[in-house]
């Protein structure tokens, strides 16, 4: 067992204790060494900045290459204390970063309502200098592999005395913590403030800082693993949490640079996290600079529980990951990886793409278990809630899902499945009372099923079953089913064809013909379907054809007699959403008889539909 242990992936270039690596910029006095004013360490290094730009910068004492794996971000400290006026025209506060005094990147932090903290004192911000779409201005030609040039600038509508001041410079990725084991008490995320923000002589580094009690945070949180220049060690580790509040925020950094890595390549790394708000402050547009979620290894075991999750730019889980009643928003893709548990989390508005999906399961497994009583809220963005990969089973099972806002139709950008099979038979079970979805395909044929039990039920007035009474039942308004849908139909040795557009119907259903001029194409007729909008099912081969009149076609839900129990049912019949029902049961041409009783209902999700219907004697 061993103590839990945090360190940073990080270079510390200069910790600006002593002007010892600095110039000054512009006229004027120089450098000062800065005993008041200090984030890290016993000082940082301040300059008079006025009506004229004026600033430092520390060479650091060697070319740093940063476009090194985990060498390529600079976590940003400095501090004008009168920013109010760079709001001014004309006036700005900008980090520079370069390979030269002529030859830097600069960055804007120029106006109280913009970067710059609300509250004023130190900016903390993370720069990746090879990332083009954060800078706001270029001097000379930086070279990205010899960046030894960090310092601030301002100019101001008042001239103060020293009021610009830079801290520590660090090159790095995160924090990371491991060990907790054992009898030693487990980690937490405290202990990440603790290496950081509370270590004020060899930590300060600025990847975690705090305000009331709530973690912000740039870069990454390794847990389960030392890291080395990105580079992670399986490391044994015991985390558990409880409660709190942790958000990665707006940074100048490349896409994936912040984040929460959760390493379970340690067959005794166990990680528990319970009811924690974790957020991302990023932004989508140009460069993603929102936090990544992310688990690897799979030796261990991570489960989160009833926790937030918000504005992640991806969320990347694997087969030992368990999140239960999680709500997760705003994030982009949420990859289930190999198998992991999402059963009772809520995913709604998913930054997808169009046509994207906002949760994709790729693996062959179904997910029955895994994503039961999931909830799925499309919002905004036009997608997808569940891609099922090309690897995905041809059978899956979908329990109690619940879906809002997704197109009801097939074929759609927003369709709730995508199918990304080219070919073959997908099948899609709908079980645990779930919403029927729409789907998408690449190619694949699908069927979706979910099945419920219909089932009337014949009883004399004190309860006693009829056996033999004759059940009818079938759709009406309200619902998917057609109800007195136009057709029109024709005859052909004897077969007769109905054409009818988007019937919905399958082979071997019952369906209800009505109101022909030609009376034997009316009734019960038991269908083979042909073609999307065309069955067909035998007749005279002497009908007259084409059939006459104003012709209807009704599903029929139920056509039988009862058994001894009294009942009919259909215990397979395929939900899609709630339909509406009517009908009659009767028994009157063989004693005993009863006076005939209506059925009317709604067959809904899960439940289906049962109806009773006491029947009184017509003896």
């Amino acid at each position: 067992m061993a103590a839990v242990a945090v360190a940073a992936d990080n270079l510390r270039a200069d910790n600006m204790d002593t002007d010892t690596n600095c110039s000054a910029i512009g006229s004027g006095p120089g450098t000062v060494n800065e005993s008041d004013v200090i984030y890290q360490g016993s000082g940082s290094v301040s300059r008079k900045a006025g009506t004229t730009e004026k600033g430092l910068a520390s060479d650091t004492g060697a070319a740093r290459d940063m476009t090194a794996t985990g060498r390529e971000t600079y976590i940003v400290k400095a501090w004008l204390t009168n920013y109010s006026s760079t709001a001014t025209s004309g006036n700005y506060f900008r980090v520079r970063v370069g390979s030269a005094s002529g030859a830097y990147y600069y960055y804007e932090y120029g106006s109280p309502t913009v970067d710059y903290p609300a509250k004023g004192g130190w900016v903390i911000d993370a720069i990746d200098p090879s990332i083009a779409s954060h800078r706001d201005g270029t001097t000379g030609s930086p070279t990205l592999t010899a960046m030894a040039w960090f310092g601030a600038v301002a100019k101001a509508s008042t001239s103060k005395t020293e009021n610009l001041a830079v801290d520590s410079i660090d090159i790095g990725t995160g924090l990371y913590l491991t060990a907790g084991d054992g009898a030693s008490d487990d980690g937490v995320f405290q202990d990440f403030t603790d290496d950081d923000e509370g270590d004020t002589t060899n930590g300060r580094f600025g990847y975690v800082t705090t305000i009331d009690g709530v973690q912000f945070v740039l870069g990454k949180l390794y847990i389960g693993a030392t890291v080395a220049s990105a580079v992670l060690t399986s490391a044994v580790t015991e985390f558990t949490d409880t409660g709190g509040t942790t958000v990665w925020s707006e940074n100048k950094a490349a896409a994936g640079f912040s984040g929460l890595i959760l390493d379970l390549g340690n067959a005794s790394t166990v990680i528990n996290i319970t009811r924690r708000s974790l957020g991302s402050r990023g932004t989508v547009a140009g460069e993603d600079t929102r936090a990544i979620f992310e688990v690897t290894g799979s030796s261990g075991e991570a489960t989160l529980t009833g926790c937030p999750l918000d504005g992640f730019a991806s969320i990347t889980l694997n087969v030992a990951t368990t999140l239960t009643d999680c709500v997760i928003t705003n994030s982009g893709l949420v990859d289930a990886g190999d198998g992991a548990d999402l059963a009772g989390t809520t995913i709604a508005s998913s930054t997808a793409a169009t046509d994207a999906s906002s949760l994709e399961w790729d693996v062959n497994l179904d997910p029955n278990g895994e994503l039961d009583n999931m909830s799925f809220a499309k919002g905004t963005n036009a997608h997808h809630a569940i891609e099922l990969g090309l690897t995905s089973p041809l059978t899956v099972t979908l329990t109690g899902h619940v879906y809002s806002g997704f197109n009801a139709s097939n074929a759609q950008n927003d369709s709730t499945i995508y199918v990304a099979r080219t070919s073959g038979t997908v099948t899609i079970n709908v079980a645990g009372g779930g919403d029927t979805p729409s789907y998408k395909t690449a190619g694949a044929v699908v069927v979706i099923v979910n099945s419920v039990t219909v089932r009337v039920t014949a009883v004399e007035g004190d309860g006693t079953p009829i056996q033999n009474a004759y059940v009818f039942l079938k759709a009406s308004t309200g619902g998917p089913l057609p109800y007195r849908a136009s057709v029109s139909i024709t005859q052909t040795a004897g077969t007769a064809t109905v054409t009818h557009t988007t019937h919905g119907y399958s082979t071997g259903q019952e369906v209800l013909i009505e109101d022909s001029t030609i009376d034997a194409y009316n009734s019960l007729k038991t269908i083979t379907v042909t073609t999307a909008n065309a069955y067909t099912y035998p007749i005279d081969s002497g009908t007259t054809s084409p059939a006459t009149g104003t012709i209807v076609s009704t599903a029929v839900i139920l056509s039988g007699l009862t058994n001894a129990s009294g009942i009919v049912e259909d215990t397979g019949f395929n939900f899609v959403s709630n339909q509406d029902v009517i009908g009659d049961v009767k028994k009157g041409t063989s004693s005993p008889v009863y006076v005939p009783a209506p059925l009317t209902g709604t067959i809904v999700s899960g439940s289906g539909l049962s109806i009773v219907a006491p029947m009184g004697s017509d003896e």
